[in-house]
């Protein structure tokens, strides 16, 4: 194929010297088609020095200096188009995709704004406008895009995916779930949207079906950390307990340093009384994250429902460093400090609590009140 390659490479070349506008643009398009762009670019640029005006070789010699790359003289070359043409609807629209290239938002979404104006169904600029405006976080307006492009267009799955995650970011959890049920119709066992619909079901509460979403992932793919951590808390909220354990398991045999796994994981150990348990796992995701002030205040909690106080009342100290507004580190604290007799500083740390959190809703600190006294009998 090599050989084949530079044997028509060589053909055109040989071909150069026919001066003729047309012939030099479309030996440019197959040096082009071979990825030769450095010899395209010299058939564009003799067919130019030609005939000047020519929009079409400005045209090809801007998409091929994006294919090398060369974003901004990509977008000067199309910039020449546009001067000759002002209606140069495929200019306007490859400008803007290179203003994307950029990150530059704003003259991507102009450029598209004048494409709409000469095309009002080009589809895809609507899905490029929505694109912007939801990076932008303009919601609304986002979506309107993307309600325009799914009218026409039905079976692109990658326009599905975006809707449904505009929905999601709208907090419209329901509409989001439809979308992504367009998108399966598509690509029934798409791994990213029934990751998503899962988290949208358990947004909602709906942990069964959060629960069948995973499982039609994992049934193809049993290596996805996140997909058994998400299945795991779905479990958890569902009161399973024992499957959420091995869901977590799976999660961390898959990455050790899951953090979110292996705190949960103890979590779910403090609720069952296996302390000893959750306080390895809590120990175990502050190696993994010292910063996770919820690490070090479940650690405390653990710690004082073994009655070892003064431990406790130093991991409160820094979840305490790390958010002084942390309401249960400061009522934590307060418990600890009363069973040490330490009422004084108790009562500060009471007071810190209500003035920190006054609304908060005690009765689940009062539970660890009753576990720390379970214990120490």
């Amino acid at each position: 194929m090599g050989e084949g390659g530079k044997n028509m490479s060589t053909a055109i070349g040989d071909d150069m010297g026919f001066e003729d506008e047309d012939e030099l643009v479309n030996k440019g398009n197959a040096f082009a088609e071979m990825n030769n762009f450095k010899e395209a670019l010299e058939c564009y640029d003799k067919a130019l020095s030609m005939n000047s005006k020519s929009t079409t070789a400005w045209y090809y010699k801007g998409v091929a200096l994006g294919k090398m790359g060369l974003i901004k003289e990509e977008i000067e070359s199309y910039e020449e188009v546009i001067k000759l043409d002002h209606n140069a609807e495929y200019a306007w629209y490859n400008k803007g995709v290179a203003f994307l290239t950029l990150d530059n938002f704003e003259e991507a979404l102009r450029c598209f704004e004048v494409v709409l104006l000469l095309n009002p169904e080009a589809m895809d600029v609507w899905y490029n406008k929505g694109n912007i405006l939801f990076k932008q976080g303009q919601l609304e307006e986002a979506l309107k895009c993307f309600d325009k492009v799914t009218i026409k267009v039905k079976d692109n799955l990658d326009v599905w995916k975006q809707k449904g995650q505009i929905l999601i970011s709208l907090e419209r959890f329901e509409d989001a779930i439809k979308a992504y049920k367009q998108a399966l119709k598509i690509d029934r066992y798409n791994e990213e949207v029934l990751q998503n619909m899962g988290n949208a079901y358990v947004t909602l509460g709906m942990l069964k079906e959060a629960v069948k979403c995973y499982d039609d992932i994992l049934q193809s793919n049993q290596n996805l950390e996140t997909v058994w951590y998400n299945k795991g808390n779905a479990l958890r909220m569902s009161g399973y307990v024992e499957e959420a354990l091995l869901c977590y398991d799976r999660a961390i045999g898959l990455n050790s340093n899951n953090e979110n796994a292996v705190y949960n994981k103890g979590l779910l150990l403090g609720t069952i009384g296996d302390y000893r348990g959750a306080l390895v796992h809590f120990e175990r995701a502050i190696e993994i994250n010292p910063k996770s002030k919820e690490a070090w205040l479940n650690r405390g909690i653990t710690l004082q429902i073994m009655n070892r106080l003064s431990l406790a009342i130093e991991c409160y100290d820094k979840a305490l460093r790390m958010d002084p507004n942390l309401a249960m580190g400061w009522f934590s604290k307060a418990v600890a400090l009363d069973a040490l007799g330490k009422f004084d500083e108790a009562a500060n740390c009471y007071n810190m609590a209500m003035d920190v959190s006054p609304y908060l809703d005690y009765t689940v600190m009062d539970k660890q009140m009753k576990y720390f006294e379970e214990y120490k009998t």
